[in-house]
């Protein structure tokens, strides 16, 4: 089966990238249309598999969390959520906790209209999301994951405390680069300029240590993001020098993002964030797209 798990982890990113930062409170902008993929057949043929070997051993945790990401890539997230349920019923451990706090939260239901068109839509049950995350917790005090993911509830939420207290707790147990980020991006919400820009020093140090982890496009997007929230807190503190050079830099990284691309940011930061990118490009004599 690690052909099929290792197939559907990727499948697993792409649909939790999807609903990320689908905060809106416009339901018709959270359905975004999507077609049946190849993967889809070879996938069901990986889950007729898997119920036979499931049928012999029936109380293998590992066994249900594997069909409940085949079951989440096809978009079957109810079927998801039952076989985390199995697998937390024979190991009620943080980790199938979190796996099911974070479809609770990401995950999509599937609909198809008249038409037979198919439609994802996430199904934010943010409620549920975070009494896993804490129950992943309860057993294990030392999870980053968990801090980090109730973090990012409580941050959809606005519950900016709360939000800032998780990701701290995180950042403090995990020492990961997004997870500093994170920090930062909360303080300068709450306009503690220094720490935020504290924190995106660390998450820039993380990063940079990490690298030969990601591809080489997915560090330059990440980079060019810590970049940008250093640019803007720097800014905001009054160091414009040093925020315009932080910002060319995410320019050259990332200029389908940063050079003045506020119509592709909308959708991924807010609102503070952005007017003082709209300021920064401004100051580069940079055209503005909105």
């Amino acid at each position: 089966m690690k052909y099929a798990v290792l197939l559907v982890h990727g499948l697993f990113l792409a649909i939790s990238y999807l609903y990320g930062n689908a905060y809106s409170n416009d339901l018709s902008s959270k359905y975004k249309q999507v077609t049946d993929t190849a993967a889809f057949p070879k996938l069901r043929e990986s889950i007729r598999q898997l119920n036979e070997v499931i049928a012999k051993d029936p109380k293998n945790a590992k066994l249900y969390y594997q069909r409940a990401q085949m079951y989440l890539a096809v978009l079957e997230i109810d079927s998801a959520i039952k076989d985390l349920n199995r697998a937390i019923q024979y190991n009620p451990c943080a980790f199938y906790y979190n796996e099911r706090g974070f479809i609770y939260a990401y995950g999509a239901r599937r609909y198809r209209d008249e038409y037979g068109n198919l439609y994802i839509y996430p199904i934010e049950e943010y409620g549920k999301a975070i009494e896993d995350f804490t129950k992943a917790l309860e057993i294990d005090p030392n999870n980053d994951t968990s801090y980090y993911r109730r973090g990012q509830i409580y941050h959809a939420l606005n519950q900016w405390d709360r939000a800032l207290r998780d990701y701290k707790m995180a950042a403090k147990l995990g020492k990961h680069w997004f997870q500093y980020y994170a920090c930062a991006t909360i303080l300068f919400h709450m306009d503690s300029l220094k720490q935020a820009y504290e924190y995106i020093q660390l998450a820039e140090k993380s990063i940079n240590k990490t690298k030969e982890d990601m591809s080489l496009d997915e560090f330059k997007l990440e980079l060019s993001k810590i970049y940008a929230i250093s640019a803007v807190t720097l800014y905001s503190m009054g160091n414009k020098n040093q925020a315009l050079s932080e910002y060319r830099k995410a320019m050259e990284l990332n200029p389908n993002w940063w050079k003045g691309n506020i119509n592709v940011l909308k959708a991924k930061f807010s609102e503070d964030i952005l007017s003082v990118v709209r300021k920064l490009c401004k100051e580069l004599n940079i055209k503005i797209t909105e």
